[in-house]
């Protein structure tokens, strides 16, 4: 991979903004065997991949793929983008772990292949190659396009979006200069652009639409190009982009009056201004953080600085090239200043930004232009790879040996002993892989205290269910047990209760009358918290 990738041999000039040849197949092939192939390796991580993979679960086996459901109820912290390549994964390779993360490795991989093109065509194979690799083997990447949630997604289709739309006004800058040569184009890139914006929305929010309006907007203002602007909001795009994000959107809000007000207002503006949300870091975390998932290219930042720095004093004299570093550059600040403000981090809200650091990196790593073209330092650079993919799969496989937070080995007991009629109650907890595990194809009885108005007020697996049941208040009430209700061990089979053993010794009945204890099964053995508990079902000596 490294002879491949990281060859600094003479190539061919780039085809520069005239044209643009294919081409990369294996640079591409290869990539895809890099992200497939340590897919299937380790067991649902806990809470995201969980949480996302059995949402998407519940809606291949609901046969509802618009509506997706945490424990039955309607679930809208995040759109269905997820969910649906999810569901694709699991409909074609069964449900597993390595079909869930199908869907970020796809993500990952367009926006590589996206990444490598628009080198290709800009600065040539050489620095194409070079910067795919150190995309491919930056951690942040690499373990994004890994794990099963939102990040990498938006990141996908925010970077493809603004690579597009470069394109449309590259060829629309031609078809103005020669007369409209590159018309065509312009229209297909621009009409392209604004599908990724749209996905990008169905991906994880209007994110997908604002962070491309603020990398280019500002960027093109500051070259004076404001016509170009307005050109971008031409209404070929804006359809293309509604016929892309607003259908989903307005089916669910067809089905429920409150969507609209709790996915827009309330997982957008709320959240994004609010300091009630878990993660708070503070307003400089990503400025340490993000050099530190890009080694060891980040090393390269000091050299890329001075290039960008030379690039923007040069300007006029360096042409186009100059533009695209300040595009590289200013795209890099507006993801990490957008994302800085809010005082909820974590570490895959600045994945858009990649793409234009990396690019930047690259820039650095290759002398000369087209068959002159000379990486820098191959030897050097060469083992830096060979490092990086080294680390990053035995990272992989470390955590795939601890298993951390896993409850396979409870679902996989709970499988197998279950039976057809029994009661499946979470005391206290609710983990969200168990269901994926143990196979469970109904809602479980979730026991807490409810009536606790603190519940609301952070971030938890409470105030998503508590969320969820005011979508679906009649299934709400009957599977979220206010802690202290009696009744849970009344039923005609067994009961099955997942919890600590503090947790269990709470339940009314066991208060009610200790020698309860005496039934309970503890079906796996040690201390293993949540516990999988097994009893017979008790009589009902009064109507519950």
């Amino acid at each position: 991979m490294s002879r491949l990738l990281f060859s600094s041999e003479a190539v061919a000039p780039s085809p520069g903004p005239s044209g643009l040849r294919l081409g990369g197949a294996r640079e591409l092939f290869l990539l895809a065997l890099w992200l497939l192939s340590t897919l299937g390796l380790r067991t649902l991580t806990v809470p995201d991949e969980g949480r996302y993979g059995g949402v998407a679960r519940e809606m291949l086996l609901s046969g509802d793929w618009m509506l997706p459901t945490l424990n039955g109820m309607p679930y809208f912290h995040k759109p269905v983008l997820l969910y649906w390549l999810d569901i694709l994964g699991m409909h074609v390779f069964g449900i597993s772990e390595f079909a869930l993360r199908l869907a970020p490795a796809l993500m990952a991989w367009l926006l590589g292949a996206a990444f490598f093109y628009h080198l290709r065509r800009w600065h040539g194979l050489l620095t194409a190659r070079v910067g795919l690799a150190m995309l491919a083997t930056t951690p942040l990447f690499f373990y994004g396009g890994q794990f099963n949630n939102h990040d990498m997604g938006v990141a996908s289709c925010i970077g493809i979006a603004v690579l597009c739309l470069y394109e449309a006004l590259a060829h629309d800058r031609a078809r103005r200069a020669q007369a409209g040569v590159g018309r065509r184009q312009a229209w297909v890139f621009l009409a392209l652009g604004w599908a990724f914006c749209g996905l990008g929305v169905l991906a994880k929010g209007l994110i997908g639409v604002v962070l491309p309006a603020l990398i280019l907007g500002p960027w093109l203002l500051a070259q004076g190009r404001w016509r170009q602007i307005f050109w971008l909001l031409h209404p070929l795009g804006l359809l293309v982009f509604a016929a892309v994000a607003l259908p989903w959107m307005l089916a669910m809000q067809h089905r429920f009056d409150g969507f609209f007000d709790y996915f827009i207002v309330g997982q957008h503006f709320r959240r994004f201004a609010g300091d009630s949300f878990n993660n708070a870091q503070p307003w400089w975390f990503y400025l340490a953080f993000f050099p530190l998932v890009t080694l060891p290219w980040s090393l390269r930042l000091w050299p890329a600085l001075r290039q960008a720095l030379s690039s923007v004093r040069g300007g006029a004299q360096l042409g186009q090239g100059a533009e695209r570093v300040g595009l590289y550059g200013w795209w890099c600040v507006a993801v990490i200043g957008f994302f800085s403000l809010p005082n909820s981090k974590l570490p895959g809200y600045v994945a858009p930004a990649l793409v234009p650091f990396i690019a930047l990196m690259a820039l650095t790593c290759v002398s000369g232009e087209g068959r002159n073209a000379k990486l820098v330092a191959p030897r050097l650079w060469k083992g830096a790879l060979a490092f990086m993919a080294l680390a990053c799969v035995a990272a992989i496989v470390f955590v795939a040996q601890q298993q951390p937070k896993s409850t396979r080995p409870l679902g996989l007991v709970l499988a197998q002993e279950m039976r057809p009629g029994d009661r499946i109650a979470y005391l206290q907890n609710y983990p969200f892989d168990l269901a994926f595990y143990a196979d469970l194809r109904r809602p479980v009885i979730v026991v807490e205290d409810w009536a606790d108005t603190q519940l609301l007020s952070r971030d938890s697996w409470r105030k998503e269910l508590l969320d969820a049941a005011k979508f679906k208040p009649e299934l709400g009430r009957e599977v979220l047990w206010q802690k202290g209700r009696s009744g849970l061990l009344c039923h005609s089979s067994a009961v099955w209760l997942v919890g600590s053993k503090a947790a269990l010794k709470a339940l009314p009945e066991m208060e009610a009358s200790p020698r309860l204890l005496q039934q309970v099964q503890a079906m796996l053995p040690g201390d293993r918290e949540p516990q999988l508990w097994r009893i017979a079902g008790q009589p009902c000596p009064t109507a519950q």
